[in-house]
């Protein structure tokens, strides 16, 4: 079905999203490939499913939450979009399986003309920039909305 995509990642709820355009505004969720290297650690830790990006992996579905211009925050308790705390949830140091999972560095940044910030739908456990830093724009393929999802974690 063209225009439609489903998700079964822990990223977002499981099911099917509608695309849209792209529209760069804050809580939009959108479709990425991310950057080459960043791709490739996701591939090989299984991360990223197979897929129609650059390094053969599946789009990843995120929520677009900085812009450029706006200020970042990362603590290693907490996210703060202009000074805003999103979410407050601990960087964690190891994946499921146990493997050291590097960060982005602590500490305020203005995000570059270019460059956006990403954050995952499960948020406490996701990959996201906080693990792997701003993304270009240029990544970003288009919008969502969900259209039928189920979420497994409530009864």
């Amino acid at each position: 079905m063209a225009g439609v995509r489903f998700n079964w990642t822990a990223s977002a709820p499981i099911g099917f999203y509608v695309e849209r355009p792209l529209r760069l505004a804050r809580g939009e969720l959108v479709l990425l490939c991310l950057p080459p290297s960043v791709e490739t650690l996701g591939r090989r830790r299984g991360y990223l499913p197979a897929g129609e990006c650059h390094g053969r992996s599946s789009p990843a579905l995120k929520r677009l939450v900085g812009l450029p211009g706006d200020t970042i925050t990362l603590d290693e308790s907490f996210l703060a979009v202009n000074g805003a705390v999103l979410l407050r949830a601990p960087i964690q140091a190891f994946d499921s399986s146990g493997r050291p999972l590097a960060h982005a560095p602590f500490g305020a940044r203005v995000l570059p003309p270019g460059q956006v910030w990403v954050q995952g739908l499960n948020s406490a456990r996701s990959w996201d920039s906080r693990y792997f830093g701003p993304i270009p724009v240029e990544s970003l393929m288009g919008n969502v909305r969900p259209l039928l999802t189920i979420n497994l974690e409530h009864p």
